[in-house]
């Protein structure tokens, strides 16, 4: 006799059976944007920052900015963990891209990036890049 096929099998056997983790569950290799009317793929390592703009996100890749529809809170489940770290309610920060941090008025810094660019990093989040970043706090 031959192994009973999936369909067949008993329901406990195919509950046991191994299943792959969800996409969502694993950091994106790659993010499609639009550019130029065209649909352009990008990696997550090519991302200065990203802000939210409702449910877009405006992704800042090398002085270029594109336009994605998603929230932020979606995006940042996708992005490697170890690689971006949110540094206000609305902005998502590559590491690799941070130069500095300077003191700003109420407890908040300004986080410098190494193209020049300047973003505000609230207290609220400032242990969690501190922390990142080794930096003193």
């Amino acid at each position: 006799m031959s192994e009973p096929s999936v369909a067949t099998a008993p329901y406990e056997a195919r509950m046991e059976a191994p299943v792959a983790a969800p996409m969502a569950d694993r950091p994106s290799d790659r993010l499609t944007v639009r550019h130029k009317g065209r649909l352009v793929t990008v990696k997550p390592s090519e991302i200065d920052w990203c802000e939210s703009a409702g449910n877009y996100i405006r992704l800042h890749i090398n002085g270029n900015s594109h336009l994605i529809r998603e929230t932020l809170q979606g995006l940042e489940g996708r992005l490697d963990p170890t690689q971006f770290v949110r540094i206000h309610r609305r902005v998502i920060v590559n590491v690799s891209r941070i130069r500095e941090l300077r003191p700003w008025f109420g407890g908040d810094q300004i986080v410098i990036l190494r193209n020049g660019g300047q973003l505000r990093l609230s207290r609220t989040f400032r242990s969690k890049v501190a922390g990142r970043l080794t930096l003193p706090h």
